[in-house]
């Protein structure tokens, strides 16, 4: 499965826009993110003008605590307009403001990408300097991905089109155009053959949306979610669900949903695009987490959250690998359990 963001296809194009039409389209991106409190710092409020204490944009992130509080976060946004990668010497002056000013974040982002001499000069910067503030990169690729469901954003700056198919399967674009109607004792006898590892491996998601486990109160507060269940999720208990799902509506619908959603679930996780921000997700988890355990008013607390660390540091260290497994899944849906699909294909008239 090709990469849906792939950076070395055209994409979306940001060459076009200005200097300060660039910037404009950055401050409309972050509102549309959630961002708050937002402030264009230009100069003079034109293109060309030079930006105000070392950033283009202020703005602030509301975050809510446990006790239901708010705290607001401030953060600095550089824009760089390039068509090439941005040189180093371009990042000093947002780098002394921010150690200036210490805001939560320094967002540097550039139309196109940073050069490798400037992603070494802030790799270096962080190593020998320690901010306190954090510095973030996003380049073309990183604003692709944001730019999903911000569709009238790309439509204001025409900023080209993002196909959402593209990177899918092609078997997975013909059961899209033209779904089959199946029967539930034809999706159950594919679902039978399979070796029942790979099949839980593929399907244990499905499973959970199906059953609707309950779950128990936690005693401890060390106990998995597993621990909490109280019905099992394996294949028995989804299948029996399942047939009994079959009695109150029809078979196409139930075969389409399970179908539809296994493809849409394993061609999003599994699309070799998102490793790198599930990571940066997961780092800026153990960010989070580490501050809150240097807060920790008790060992206990503190004890737990470093468990939590552990365990994400290991969950994190295991996206490349789970990624893969995910892509290999959708393709053996797609390359092995469509084709017998398409087999079965009842009219209008057999499905009644």
């Amino acid at each position: 499965m090709k990469n849906s963001l792939d950076p070395k296809k055209e994409g979306i194009t940001f060459d076009h826009l200005t200097d300060s039409q660039f910037e404009e389209f950055t401050y409309d991106l972050l509102k549309a993110l959630g961002f708050v409190n937002l402030s264009w710092r230009r100069g003079s409020g034109k293109g060309g003008a030079t930006a105000d204490q070392g950033r283009d944009i202020e703005a602030d992130l509301r975050r809510r605590e446990v006790d239901h509080t708010e705290v607001f976060e401030k953060y600095f946004v550089q824009c760089k307009r390039y068509k090439e990668g941005v040189p180093p010497q371009k990042l000093q002056d947002a780098i002394s403001w921010a150690v200036a000013e210490r805001p939560y974040e320094l967002i540097i982002i550039a139309s196109n990408f940073l050069s490798n001499p400037a992603k070494t000069w802030i790799d270096n910067y962080k190593r020998e300097n320690k901010p306190t503030f954090q510095i973030k990169i996003w380049e073309r690729k990183d604003l692709e991905g944001l730019l999903v469901g911000n569709a009238h954003l790309v439509k204001k700056y025409k900023l080209g089109f993002i196909d959402p198919a593209e990177g899918l399967h092609p078997a997975h674009l013909q059961y899209i155009h033209h779904p089959p109607s199946n029967t539930i004792s034809q999706l159950f006898s594919i679902l039978d053959d399979l070796e029942p590892k790979k099949r839980d491996d593929i399907f244990a998601w499905n499973y959970n949306f199906i059953i609707n486990p309950r779950y128990r109160q936690p005693v401890s507060g060390e106990e998995t979610m597993r621990d909490l269940m109280l019905d099992p999720v394996d294949y028995p208990t989804f299948k029996t669900k399942y047939l009994k799902l079959a009695n109150e509506t029809s078979d196409i619908f139930l075969v389409h949903a399970f179908v539809a959603d296994s493809l849409s679930f394993l061609a999003h996780i599994g699309d070799p695009g998102r490793v790198g921000q599930t990571i940066e997700y997961h780092q800026q988890l153990i960010n989070f987490l580490v501050k809150e355990a240097e807060e920790a008013t008790s060992k206990e607390k503190k004890d737990m959250i470093d468990r939590q660390i552990e365990m994400t540091k290991g969950l994190m260290e295991s996206i490349p690998d789970r990624q893969k497994n995910y892509e290999d899944n959708y393709r053996f849906i797609c390359e092995t359990i469509l084709p017998r699909l398409n087999i079965e294909n009842l009219g209008p008239q057999d499905s009644e």
